[in-house]
This record gives C-alpha cells, sequence and structure tokens, in this order.
C-alpha cells in the first residue's frame, strides 16, 4: 500500500510507534500502517525475521489482506481492506502486535 501523505492521518505513541491511516475517498476500503523504529539498522535482518513473526501470527481473516515490509528505518505493517472488516478485526490485530507469542512452530516455519 503506498502511503500519501497528503491522505494520512497519523499519530504517534509515546514508545516510537507510528500508526497511519489511509482513506480512499468514495471507496469501502481503508487501510492502517504500523510503523515500528529500528534502534540498530545495521542489524536489521533480526527486525525482518521479527515482521515476518508479526505477519504469520495475525490471524488471517477473508476480506483483508495483511503484509509487512522493512527497511534500514522500520518494520511496517499494513493492513487493507474493507472499513467494516478491519474495524471488526482491529482489536485483534492490535493484541497479536502488541503482545508477540512465538512458539516452537512458529519460529521453526523459517528455520
Amino acid at each position: 500500500m503506498e502511503i500519501n501523505t497528503d491522505k494520512v492521518i497519523s499519530s504517534e505513541s509515546k514508545n516510537k510507534i507510528r500508526v497511519y491511516k489511509k482513506k480512499f475517498p468514495g471507496s469501502p476500503l481503508t487501510g492502517i500502517v504500523f510503523k515500528f523504529q529500528i534502534i540498530n539498522p545495521i542489524k536489521n535482518g533480526v527486525a525482518h525475521l521479527f515482521e515476518h513473526l508479526l505477519c504469520n501470527q495475525i490471524l488471517k481473516t477473508k476480506g483483508l489482506i495483511i503484509s509487512g515490509s522493512t527497511n534500514r528505518s522500520c518494520i511496517s505493517i499494513k493492513i487493507l481492506g474493507n472499513k467494516s472488516k478491519v474495524k471488526l478485526n482491529l482489536l485483534n490485530i492490535l493484541e497479536s502486535i502488541a503482545r508477540p507469542q512465538f512458539t516452537y512452530d512458529t519460529v521453526n516455519s523459517f528455520v
């Protein structure tokens, strides 16, 4: 999802997690992006693994597209879908992001 800053509502929490909401005027779609700042950009391989682990543990819901990306400055988790689906599932998605629970099976799926 391309971020167009003139149509994005943004906020930043005190722990440097930025949240963007993308509006699509005249469309039932909405998008939300969570960006987590990377403290040490040299070691972004670990951040990239963490991004995959986060995206893998978010419950996949029909009608929502959940993806992630990592660059030198941040990890981004992107959610795109119908406004009602995003609203209905947002608390579960936030719970998955706020309290990641990595199991042996989750980590083993990347080895």
